[in-house]
């Protein structure tokens, strides 16, 4: 029994640490310097309300998986309960977020990696050979299966952890207090940065995977997503308190302006050089994971769509299929990473994390009257809740765009 019990907990921590890398991302190194226009607590509020809405979406899709006997993803699911329109709707919209995410990672990492071969070797090569380089050692790791994925995943977030605590405790030297209390509660601030904060929580596709891999245990499923995202939130909580906190804000408006990341930006402007090499590692470390979780998610949603086994024949198709398509989307878009981050939030965040799997509960439950082993609490008015906010979020995000577009 101890050593059934022991096997269990063990998968239940490794689905908690997927689910955190998986967040604790691009976000890390995007959300400082974006927040950084209305400082700490507008910033906290906004990320405190995406933490409830991808926690509840969440918590949407293991109530989905529980109806389900066979192994799915989100693929099977809108075909089992939407039809096949929306099963054609999922495929593009699943397909830009997991590709727009690789690409605005690749896109950081890649500079990240070559930045710091440059520095230490007195080199001079492009970012692009830094991204190729990434997106190979990614391609390696997938390419060994499931349990080479846990194993490196789960050393890599060890590790993201200790570089952050010891990122607070030396960096607590820097902080100044004046730069925290600075506060600028403007609405339309707030809003463009939703799209942004629903990103940094970007782990819905990860859902059905844990569910498999847990042996559907409903209650290891749903401790693992609570505990994920609230050790996520903390995480960035702390994050943007460090940042903000030791970072002026002129040179946070021009890191958001030629689109540098809060890992660099703090390496240049803290006095320690320790901190500044410690948020830098600690940047890369959380990119890192996250990347690996949102890239095993779409090698899994695309061995459920395409049905392909997942062999080590498959597994190669998989991840050509992944990384190649993000390489080539990379070279040919102009500021990829805050770009791509923004955009994934806005659509594809909204309706695949949000819209979504609501709309498929609502079918679920008040059309075809299913009941399964697991129900989410607040019946319809949680759901209409999450699709409101859902098709609020895509409305401003497109108005957002064509807006941009017409004026450049």
């Amino acid at each position: 029994m101890a050593s059934i019990f022991s096997s269990s907990l063990v998968k239940t921590i490794a689905s908690i640490f997927l689910i955190t890398g998986t967040c604790v991302g691009g976000g890390m190194l995007a959300l400082p310097v974006a927040g950084g226009r209305i400082g700490f607590f507008p910033a906290a509020f906004a990320l405190t309300l995406a933490y409830i809405f991808m926690t509840v979406t969440g918590l949407l899709y293991l109530e989905i998986a529980a109806l389900i006997k066979d192994e799915s993803h989100i693929i099977t699911m809108a075909q089992r309960f939407l039809g096949n329109k929306w099963k054609a709707l999922c495929w593009v919209i699943y397909l830009f977020i997991g590709y727009a995410s690789l690409v605005a990672y690749l896109s950081e990492g890649g500079r990240i990696l070559i930045h710091n071969i440059n520095e230490q070797a007195g080199l001079v090569l492009p970012a692009s050979l830094g991204s190729i380089v990434y997106a190979g050692l990614f391609a390696l790791l997938v390419a060994l299966g499931t349990r080479m994925v846990d194993r490196i995943n789960s050393i890599l977030f060890a590790l993201m952890v200790l570089t952050f605590f010891a990122l607070i405790f030396f960096g607590a030297g820097e902080f100044d207090s004046s730069l925290i209390v600075r506060q600028k509660w403007n609405a339309v601030t707030l809003v463009s940065l939703f799209p942004l904060m629903l990103t940094t929580f970007s782990y819905p596709g990860i859902v059905p995977v844990i569910y498999t891999s847990l042996g559907r245990n409903l209650r290891q499923v749903r401790l693992a997503v609570i505990c994920g995202t609230s050790f996520t939130y903390f995480i960035y909580l702390v994050w943007l308190w460090v940042v903000l906190g030791s970072v002026p804000i002129v040179n946070l408006e021009q890191a958001y302006l030629h689109d540098h990341s809060a890992a660099l930006l703090l390496k240049e402007v803290v006095q320690s050089p320790l901190v500044g090499r410690l948020g830098e590692v600690f940047g890369f470390l959380a990119l890192s994971t996250s990347m690996i979780g949102v890239g095993w998610a779409l090698v899994h949603f695309l061995a459920d769509g395409m049905k392909i086994d997942k062999s080590q024949q498959g597994l190669f198709k998989l991840t050509a299929m992944t990384v190649l398509p993000s390489l080539a989307f990379l070279f040919f878009l102009e500021k990829a990473f805050f770009a791509a981050l923004e955009l994934s939030g806005g659509l594809g965040d909204a309706l695949v994390s949000g819209l979504i799997p609501a709309w498929m509960l609502f079918v679920a439950r008040y059309k075809l009257k299913l009941k399964g082993p697991y129900q989410v609490s607040g019946g319809p008015i949680v759901l209409a809740l999450v699709v409101i906010l859902s098709i609020l979020t895509c409305s401003y995000e497109l108005l957002h765009r064509l807006a941009g577009a017409m004026i450049h």
